[in-house]
């Protein structure tokens, strides 16, 4: 997926706010070691999910990456 395409995804999706409601999100700190940790996010609002990796730069904890995953379509 390129960066257009993942932006008119998440745009088609935040316009239609009406279908979703109110935003909630899964979190699951999957593993925190030292000053990294991974966490595993999942919304009602978008069709993915998140696996995100964190740093502990300076005390405060800052996104480093994240990859995602679309959910698979209901059929």
């Amino acid at each position: 997926m390129n960066a257009m395409l993942l932006y008119q995804i998440t745009k088609m999706q935040k316009d239609n706010t009406e279908e979703h409601g109110k935003l909630e999100c899964d979190i699951v700190i999957s593993e925190i070691f030292g000053n990294v940790s991974i966490v595993r996010a999942e919304t009602n609002f978008f069709d993915f999910v998140d696996f995100i990796q964190l740093g502990k730069i300076n005390g405060e904890w800052k996104i480093v990456n994240v990859i995602w995953e679309r959910k698979p379509q209901e059929k």
